[in-house]
């Protein structure tokens, strides 16, 4: 039983995970390229503003998006 329950919830985040992979390649190409300079602008400025672009890496990029 147990085995079995682990594999629903397998299965129902491996489908949910490939929704939302369809729906992101469906995103027109200016969403994803506004979004990604968003994300990019967000980690070099305010109270991170002295993080030159050129060392940000995309890991702590997204850290700093998520605080």
């Amino acid at each position: 039983m147990q085995v079995k329950i682990w594999t629903i919830k397998y299965w129902i985040r491996r489908t949910s995970h490939k929704v939302f992979l369809w729906f992101v390649w469906k995103l027109p190409r200016t969403v994803i390229y506004w979004a990604f300079i968003r994300v990019w602008a967000h980690g070099t400025s305010g109270e991170y503003g002295a993080t030159s672009p050129d060392d940000l890496t995309w890991h702590e990029a997204l850290k700093r998006w998520g605080d």
